[in-house]
């Protein structure tokens, strides 16, 4: 069904509003435009499917709706950016979300999973992927875009059981729960304040003090710039650009016109701005310019001790059938390393919920030395055994213990 005016959504939303779980899926595009434009939305319950155009309907009140009840479980594949557009529809967030690419990730079956791999493998579905990269924002659909579309939602159901019924028998239904909740709040996040959008800029981390001040500012107006001609940032000025600009501090539009390789309609119409901003920076006192930002350097020691603890997570994620990268990042490793002796539960993201009881706990062993890793001489493959041996590695027993 081809929803295009809100009467039309109210009804389907009627027809199913005694259905528990909502399938979900969105098409949208954000090539052109500051936010991305929500383009249409695929919503499936009690084995009806609605294909929402959300340019002709408009207003998806009823659908808002349900998708804030709590009672309602709402399930998509990958859902992050979903929930961060209708949080951005709503200004509420998205209640009690499964998200099949976690549970997948759960459950051993890859980090990133795909919708289509998913299909196949738990529903015996090969999906017709030729739509993948189609223009949403044209109109009239053709019928091979809403057959596409419909695709995304008609087999989430047997996906979503068949996840269901793995992650009960590995008893991680909770830790699924979990996942998806940090989910739901990492999508009410609020956007990243202006005053540190500069940080964000490539190469930001090779200027100076001077240069980070008047970097602030631009990346500040190159912003609310983009905003109101509602544009991508970027499309409107790189990031080389802008870090030039730090650079070479131009304060007049001749400077700017004579800037090697900086866009000559850039310079025309917002030439004039862009002197401005740097002038305004460069009147702020020293005491008020940003800090150098630290390079980020890892020690021999440590880089080897976060291979050592990467290892360590590779085997508990094949002996418990998990992603590994669910686990924790590298960033995560080299702050657990950094931090000890002295980090304990709760700390860091490893140490915290169900990764501290699969693997963080016994990361705190294995850099205690209470663990430690070998080689097994069957299989000629890493693995973890509790060590025999006090901290410091001698054994009491041996010759040269003093």
């Amino acid at each position: 069904m081809l929803i295009t005016s809100t009467k039309q959504l109210a009804g389907f939303c009627n027809d199913v509003s005694g259905a528990h779980q909502l399938f979900l899926d969105t098409e949208f595009v954000r090539e052109e435009t500051y936010y991305p434009q929500l383009e249409l939305v695929q919503v499936m319950a009690d084995g009806q499917i609605g294909l929402v155009d959300v340019r002709s309907t408009g207003n998806l009140g009823p659908l808002l709706e349900m998708l804030e009840d709590p009672s309602i479980e709402k399930v998509f594949h990958a859902a992050q950016q979903d929930l961060e557009l209708f949080y951005q529809c709503a200004g509420r967030p998205v209640r009690n979300v499964f998200d099949t690419q976690i549970a997948a990730a759960m459950v051993g079956m890859g980090e990133q999973v795909g919708y289509g791999q998913l299909v196949k493998t738990l529903a015996g579905v090969s999906l017709i992927k030729t739509q993948a990269y189609t223009a949403w924002n044209t109109r009239p659909f053709t019928p091979a875009q809403l057959e596409y579309a419909a695709d995304d939602v008609r087999h989430l159901p047997a996906v979503t059981q068949a996840l269901k019924e793995r992650l009960e028998e590995l008893g991680r239904t909770d830790w699924a729960r979990e996942e998806c909740q940090r989910l739901e709040e990492k999508a009410q996040k609020p956007e990243c304040p202006a005053e540190e959008l500069y940080l964000r800029v490539s190469g930001v981390e090779r200027l100076s003090p001077k240069e980070l001040n008047v970097l602030r500012a631009l990346a500040i107006w190159r912003d609310e710039t983009a905003r109101r001609r509602n544009i991508p940032p970027q499309k409107l000025l790189k990031d080389n650009s802008l870090v030039n600009l730090a650079r070479q501090q131009p304060v007049t539009l001749a400077e700017i016109r004579d800037l090697r390789g900086f866009p000559a309609g850039v310079a025309e119409r917002h030439g004039a701005e862009i002197a401005r901003t740097v002038a305004e920076a460069l009147k702020l006192p020293k005491e008020q310019w940003p800090r150098r930002l630290p390079v980020r350097e890892v020690d021999a020691s440590t880089q080897a001790l976060v291979n050592i603890l990467a290892t360590f997570l590779r085997i508990r994620a094949q002996e418990q059938q998990i992603a590994w990268g669910l686990l924790a990042t590298a960033r995560d490793l080299e702050e657990l390393v950094e931090r000890t002796p002295g980090v304990s539960k709760g700390d860091l993201p490893i140490l915290d919920g169900w990764r501290y009881e699969m693997a963080g706990r016994d990361l705190l062993r294995l850099l205690a030395g209470e663990i430690s890793l070998t080689v097994d001489p069957v299989t000629a493959r890493p693995v973890a055994r509790e060590t025999s041996l006090p901290p410091g590695g001698i054994s009491p027993e041996d010759p040269s213990c003093p």
